[in-house]
């Protein structure tokens, strides 16, 4: 009873917001955001929660039983990276879903209503349908049948084991003034030789566009195009299992080989001359080989820790992981750029570091070897 007092008299005094009103009350994440976190963001128009906002907030969800997300417990000690939307959004993907477009679209309404409330952000886009607008399933069943007739697309489309479906209701205002509200479903594949589907429909039912990206075992893909697949279902590269690099560089090869003569541009052939490695018992963790890099005199003081990782790659008979340290730095002043270093998986030596810098920076530099990297 004594610490509810205390944390009521801090959030009143602190920020003239009322806190949820027992510890023994049943409280969700979306309550708590509701309630909680968005009349604390509302206080002040920085982007950011304060250090002060921080520990108030993480001591009312300890209070009410609210599991803070892992990903945040970090943060909640760096308010230069303390982002109140993506706190907000972060706390609200176990209870709604991890990508914000599979909520329901009335709960993507709620939320950014919530984020104007928050004075996040001046005006919604996510909408609910309106008298006369086609409904949510008629408009489904008109971007399946799109699909069906176009491209010939023979799976089942709304089998969520083969395609994520993401839905949203948006208010356009386009240059013209004739405003309007629109269904856009995404059809994201969950193995990369799928075919994408992307289609948009108007509030009274007519299509206003159709697109597709083949799947990587389709004629014609192009090698950028395959990256694309990959990045898009397994997510950064620093994250790729040895197993999905091997199969990238198969599909890669399939895309180079059946390219035209002189079309395979950029550097985008070096993912085949680098030999990348798995994991042993007896190698350095990737964890491990952060933290080395991380130790460097050189190296960024304040990382962001979502995006640093590392790959594990092969120099002939020698295991290296290359990792990627990326700063943390405020993104409306400046580009986080990362901070490459090679370490023996073996011995933890360090073999090189270098800076990337802004007008010479080539990303996929980042996940091979330095002397594979093209001479300057």
């Amino acid at each position: 009873m004594r610490n509810s007092l205390k944390m009521l008299l801090m959030f009143v005094l602190l920020f003239g917001v009322l806190p949820l009103t027992s510890s023994a009350e049943p409280v969700d994440a979306k309550m708590f955001v509701q309630q909680v976190m968005a009349p604390t963001a509302s206080q002040s128009s920085d982007i950011r929660f304060s250090q002060q906002e921080l520990n108030a907030l993480k001591a009312s969800a300890a209070d009410h039983g609210i599991v803070i997300p892992g990903s945040l417990l970090p943060l909640f000690n760096q308010p230069d990276a303390a982002y109140k939307e993506e706190f907000m959004r972060a706390m609200l993907k176990e209870q709604l879903g991890f990508y914000r477009d599979t909520w329901s679209i009335a709960d993507q309404a709620w939320y950014d209503n919530l984020l104007i409330d928050a004075g996040l952000r001046s005006k919604p886009r996510a909408v609910l349908p309106q008298s006369g607008d086609i409904s949510q399933q008629d408009a489904l069943n008109i971007a399946v049948h799109t699909v069906q007739e176009r491209w010939a697309e023979a799976g089942e489309l709304l089998n969520s084991s083969i395609w994520r479906l993401h839905t949203t209701y948006t208010f356009i205002e386009p240059d013209t003034g004739d405003d309007y509200r629109q269904f856009v479903f995404w059809f994201e594949p969950l193995a990369v030789d799928h075919a994408m589907y992307h289609i948009t429909i108007h509030h009274d039912g007519s299509i206003l566009d159709a697109l597709t990206e083949p799947g990587t075992q389709a004629l014609g893909i192009t090698p950028g195009q395959v990256q694309d697949r990959y990045s898009l279902t397994y997510g950064a590269m620093n994250t790729w299992s040895y197993e999905t690099w091997l199969n990238f560089q198969r599909d890669l090869q399939r895309a180079i080989d059946q390219s035209p003569p002189g079309e395979v541009r950029g550097n985008i052939r070096l993912f085949l001359e680098q030999e990348y490695a798995k994991p042993t018992a007896d190698m350095l963790t990737k964890s491990q080989a952060i933290n080395i890099a991380s130790a460097l005199p050189e190296a960024p003081k304040a990382l962001n820790q979502q995006y640093t990782g590392a790959v594990l790659l092969m120099d002939k008979d020698i295991p290296v992981w290359k990792v990627q340290l990326i700063p943390l730095v405020d993104p409306s002043i400046s580009r986080a750029m990362p901070f490459l270093v090679e370490v023996n998986a073996m011995d933890g030596a360090v073999r090189n570091f270098r800076q990337t810098e802004p007008e010479t920076y080539q990303y996929r530099l980042d996940y091979v070897l330095e002397r594979l990297a093209p001479k300057q």
